[in-house]
């Protein structure tokens, strides 16, 4: 029977790291219910897909009251989420470059890119704020996968958070909130103008000038297999679920809709997409898995099967 040998490497490793760490009590503060179940299909940025539903519940253990600690936010559109890479298997490989997908093999470094393998494996991400209740929020254009830990929750404040040019920024009128959640995020851009990003526009990993979208297409078995699901509410007993229920999408349209998003942006790995003779791709969001063929040659991806996800199958 084989056991697990602890390398000098390891040891160095372990110590290196040893040197840099410092005491700090994180908790999750909440868990995030989500309709993306694996890394596959999952978007590499938030806002990707708008269609992307999700819930974040606030730890009853932790809260005597889960409302209380979320009283107020609803005056805010957007979130900061602060979260933790749960399933990031490299979660201590201190890994200088990486290889952002979208430059289809070309590297940088990884402070200057969203990569999840990080020295420290938190991620942050700015969601929408759909709706509060009981203690639970109802976000979308999510990127996290389902059960990801919540380490915190910030509003989003246009005040603070949108980069105006300091000169233009000091003449905002003070009798205007954005604190309240309105067109403030529209009345900001009209009347102040943000700090041009110059510097970012030929980062290809941000344009996607090397990786293009592709146009996404869909047979007719397919669309006829995705009509065959529904809400929960389909079902006049909202304790009776069938395997053609969504768990978060409230219609067919929604489900294709974020399917087309996902799919669009090309979410295949550099490996995937340069060496793997298969073309198939399969992914799962909500109750559904999905099979697409890449057509590499005319940049069209089809989505050929959709039935319903079983989590119990691996």
């Amino acid at each position: 029977m084989e056991t697990n040998k602890i390398t000098n490497h390891d040891k160095t490793e372990q110590s290196r790291i040893d040197e840099f760490k410092i005491d700090c009590d994180v908790v999750s503060i909440g868990i995030v219910e989500s309709i993306f179940n694996r890394k596959n299909g999952t978007p590499r940025q938030s806002g990707i897909c708008p269609q992307s539903k999700g819930i974040i519940r606030i730890n009853k253990k932790l809260f005597n009251n889960p409302s209380h600690p979320l009283i107020g936010i609803e005056k805010f559109s957007y979130l900061w989420i602060i979260f933790y890479f749960h399933e990031n298997k490299n979660k201590r490989r201190f890994i200088a470059k990486i290889h952002p997908p979208r430059l289809n093999g070309s590297s940088c470094g990884v402070f200057a890119s969203r990569s999840p393998h990080r020295p420290n494996p938190f991620g942050l991400t700015i969601v929408k704020l759909d709706r509060v209740e009981d203690g639970c929020l109802y976000i979308s254009g999510l990127d996290m996968i389902n059960d990801t830990p919540v380490i915190d929750i910030k509003p989003f404040i246009v005040k603070y958070d949108y980069p105006y040019d300091s000169m233009i920024s000091n003449q905002i009128n003070p009798n205007i909130e954005p604190d309240e959640k309105s067109d403030n995020v529209q009345i900001f851009s009209e009347q102040n103008q943000m700090i041009p990003e110059e510097k970012t526009k030929n980062l290809d990993w941000i344009d996607g000038e090397i990786v293009h979208e592709v146009q996404v297409d869909f047979t007719v078995r397919s669309l006829q297999q995705l009509s065959s699901f529904h809400s929960q509410s389909f079902h006049m007993d909202n304790s009776s679920k069938c395997n053609h229920c969504f768990r978060l999408f409230n219609n067919e349209h929604d489900a294709k809709e974020a399917i087309i998003n996902l799919l669009k942006a090309d979410p295949r790995s550099v490996y995937r997409r340069k060496k793997c003779v298969d073309r198939l791709y399969y992914f799962t969001i909500d109750s559904i898995h999905i099979t697409a063929w890449f057509d590499i040659e005319t940049d069209i991806v089809e989505v050929i099967k959709i039935k319903p996800w079983n989590p119990e199958k691996k």
